[in-house]
């Protein structure tokens, strides 16, 4: 991008800085501009500008005076903790947006030194492993919490957040395509039930250990009765087969004022909601037609090439 469509873009909007997917960014250009708007610029995004270790220690000195940043955006680039490391993050900084970065356990641990008071954190598909939940559980006025995805957590990291995870005022928390199936589904349970009473938006798909284990189902439909500020459920694609669980789960649904959605893979909720939308017969001639649908076909006929 061109020095003068930065400056262009800043000249109309002196808030924002939208540079997102631009891999042919001059750095100097962009530190030159960006230090024209240390008072003003409120959001910066740099996703997927191609930013390795020794770019980003380049921007370091203007990013560390832009004292009114709130938002950044520094998503799908290759900078690593090294990198990371080098530069100095805005105190006024609420919202870090890292999604798609290899930053590992190191990154994580020096960003909660860095902004203890940050309010959103967006590290799903980076390199995170157990080390990283205790930097993590740090962050006393984190809100939303984007950070499973592609992450490598073993029952040891789902433990320590049961216990502290309560501590935090989440609202918004994203555990889609949580790998818990090395880990027991008590304490699995455990952490569905010390989530903090403040969560108003719950992610959680891919975990056929809650959809298939009687103490975490338990423990899900104790959530969705307890009083709080939850507002939305997402348990995609859990497997729940059984019959009984999936009514458990649609009768304490029906019982409370959540949105949820359980789409995917949950056969057992998918046709208990068939029964309550269609007549029997109905239901009868769909079931028949998905049996169909899931026989191999038969053929008589023998083609030669």
């Amino acid at each position: 991008m061109k020095f003068s469509e930065i400056a262009r873009q800043l000249d109309k909007h002196p808030t924002t800085l939208r540079l997102g997917g631009s891999s042919s960014i001059d750095i100097s250009e962009l530190n030159q501009n960006l230090m024209a708007h240390t008072t003003t610029l409120t959001y910066l995004d740099l996703d997927g500008c191609q930013l390795n270790n020794g770019s980003l220690e380049q921007l370091a000195t203007s990013l560390a005076q832009l004292e009114k940043l709130e938002t950044l955006n520094l998503s799908a680039n290759k900078f690593t903790d090294i990198g990371l490391s080098k530069i100095t993050l805005p105190k006024s900084c609420r919202t870090l947006i890292l999604e798609g970065t290899p930053i590992g356990d190191a990154g994580i641990d020096f960003i909660s030194t860095q902004l203890p008071n940050l309010e959103v954190l967006w590290v799903r598909k980076c390199k995170l492993t157990d080390a990283s939940i205790d930097a993590i559980l740090q962050f006393r006025k984190l809100k939303k919490l984007w950070f499973v995805l592609d992450n490598s957590f073993t029952e040891r990291g789902i433990k320590l957040l049961a216990k502290k995870i309560k501590e935090l005022p989440l609202e918004t928390l994203s555990l889609r395509c949580l790998d818990v199936t090395k880990t027991s589904p008590e304490v699995v349970a455990e952490f569905l039930d010390n989530l903090p009473s403040s969560i108003k938006e719950l992610y959680i798909s891919s975990s056929s250990v809650i959809g298939q284990n009687e103490c975490c189902v338990n423990a899900l439909i104790r959530l969705i009765r307890k009083p709080s500020s939850l507002q939305f459920l997402e348990m995609r694609t859990l497997l729940i087969r059984d019959e009984n669980f999936a009514q458990r789960i649609m009768k304490a649904l029906k019982e409370s004022d959540l949105s949820a959605d359980f789409t995917g893979r949950n056969p057992a909720i998918l046709d208990l909601r068939q029964k309550q939308l269609c007549s029997p017969v109905e239901h009868e001639r769909s079931q028949q037609e998905e049996r169909l649908r899931e026989q191999p076909l038969k053929t008589d006929c023998v083609f030669e090439l």
